[in-house]
């Protein structure tokens, strides 16, 4: 058991001074600050919108043109690039998947000490993905705390438009007087609008920005209203009520499956326990089991099964679309 602490220890150590680095010495850090500014002044001549599309992809995905031309052949990348922008981390892809390269690579070179090889580089697969299963639960948090907003919203939307304002001037109200996230997200449309992106656009951006199913339904309610016409108060009013539904209906179906998301967790999490309690009790005895001929592939024929498993139970009780 204190093997595998002290390889996390490490991985985890090595990766926070990459990450200490790249914040350093990477895109957004104090070495290329100035740098970065002369960039900007000499492309505040260009327009607004190659300007936002320039400053975007120098900080998420990398300075070196190599890599940046690497990485945007990836879907992967622009995936961590949404990840990375969502919690507000201010590191580049290739800054961010250097962290996770030497996480893995520190854990894989202490755990082969103890453990065969095979079994070394399954754990420093594991650890290395560590951060990126990170950054998604923080963008899943994030994305849940904007859809609790988004119902009120959508009522300021509706009474500033009620009182006489522009569409502009109610997404603007929302950055000042909604929750946050939704206040941060309409904040950046409006500051996009101000810089000459029209409202299609805009909107474009926010729905890449959050990919909401209740945000898709105000855009495209708002689209149509653009093209053909028709009382958008009214749209959103109706709006807000059936997301209000919806969330009541969540909310309902997620109480009742409960009970089988924490069966999957609990059965994913007992063998688990089990090879902490035999690394504790008898370590050398577990060890030898396990790079024995016979004992390595039938612990991952258990782990492998219980994977299974746990990703079936999850299938079953989740909630789709």
């Amino acid at each position: 058991m204190a093997m595998i602490f002290t390889a996390l220890f490490a991985g985890l150590a090595s990766g926070f001074v990459v990450f200490v680095l790249g914040r350093v010495l990477g895109p957004g850090g104090a070495i290329s600050e100035e740098k970065n500014i002369k960039k900007r002044l000499a492309a505040s001549t260009s327009s607004p919108a190659a300007r936002s599309t320039e400053v975007r992809k120098k900080e998420l995905f990398s300075d070196i043109e190599i890599l940046k031309g690497l990485l945007k052949r990836y879907k992967i990348s622009d995936k961590i690039a949404v990840l990375l922008n969502t919690i507000r981390l201010k590191i580049s892809v290739s800054v961010f998947l250097c962290l996770c390269l030497v996480m893995g690579l520190v854990c894989f070179l202490l755990f082969q000490l103890w453990l065969s090889p095979l079994v070394a580089l399954a754990f420093a697969i594991f650890f290395g993905l560590i951060p990126y299963l990170y950054l998604r639960h923080r963008r899943k948090r994030y994305l849940a705390k904007f859809a609790q907003g988004l119902p009120d919203a959508l009522s300021i939307i509706s009474n500033s438009i009620k009182a006489g304002h522009s569409l502009e001037v109610a997404i603007e109200m929302v950055s000042q007087s909604a929750s946050y996230p939704v206040s941060e997200e309409f904040g950046i449309a409006r500051a996009e609008m101000r810089l000459g992106i029209p409202l299609p656009r805009t909107l474009e951006n926010l729905d890449k920005r959050i990919n909401n199913n209740e945000l898709k339904i105000l855009i495209t309610g708002i689209s149509i209203q653009q093209e053909l016409g028709g009382n958008l108060s009214e749209i959103l009013d109706n709006m807000e009520k059936t997301i209000r539904e919806r969330f009541a209906i969540t909310r309902e179906i997620g109480t009742l499956s409960a009970q089988g998301k924490y069966s999957a967790w609990i059965l994913l999490l007992i063998p688990l326990g089990l090879i902490a309690i035999y690394l504790k009790s008898n370590p050398k005895l577990f060890i030898h089991f396990i790079n024995s001929s016979y004992g390595g592939t039938v612990l991952w024929l258990s782990l492998a099964c219980d994977v299974v498993g746990f990703i079936w139970i999850r299938y079953i009780v989740k909630l789709q679309d």
